[in-house]
């Protein structure tokens, strides 16, 4: 039983990591994907369409333009991604208030979070421009020879 809570507080504390945001303050979060916060219900209805539109895009870029309109969602994501220090509506000598956090410390953690979703990027296709010829010739891979029985 001793190994098992070990692996378990193991698992735990890989999921979290040390941030210092952009502000200097130093928080710790761990990695909330926003398929995590759709499942569990934690999104308001108004908020779903901006996060199907999310994750349409398979890139999460933030213009200054759809800031305003998508800081419920990142707001969302901050509380469930900062573990410490505590999180409330408002502050008090327990608690950070989630309106302290400034916009490009909120970005940061949402940033962070995304960092998975970042790295599918670069596999997705691209729209535009050709594909350069490949290898000709003797650099042709071989076909596959089968084995006994085939």
């Amino acid at each position: 039983m001793a190994d098992a809570r070990g692996r378990l507080a193991q698992w735990r504390a890989s999921r979290t990591a040390e941030l210092t945001l952009p502000s200097g303050l130093v928080v710790t979060a761990r990695r909330v994907g926003i398929l995590d916060l759709v499942t569990s219900g934690q999104i308001p209805k108004p908020l779903l369409g901006m996060v199907d539109e999310v994750m349409a895009a398979g890139t999460i870029k933030i213009t200054t333009a759809e800031l305003e309109r998508l800081m419920g969602l990142i707001n969302l994501a901050v509380r469930a991604a900062v573990v410490d220090p505590p999180l409330a509506d408002e502050p008090d000598d327990d608690h950070l208030g989630i309106h302290e956090i400034g916009a490009e410390d909120k970005l940061a953690v949402f940033n962070w979070m995304s960092g998975p979703a970042q790295a599918v990027v670069p596999f997705r296709a691209q729209p535009g421009g050709a594909v350069a010829a490949g290898p000709g010739g003797d650099a042709l891979q071989q076909p596959a020879v089968g084995g006994p029985g085939d």
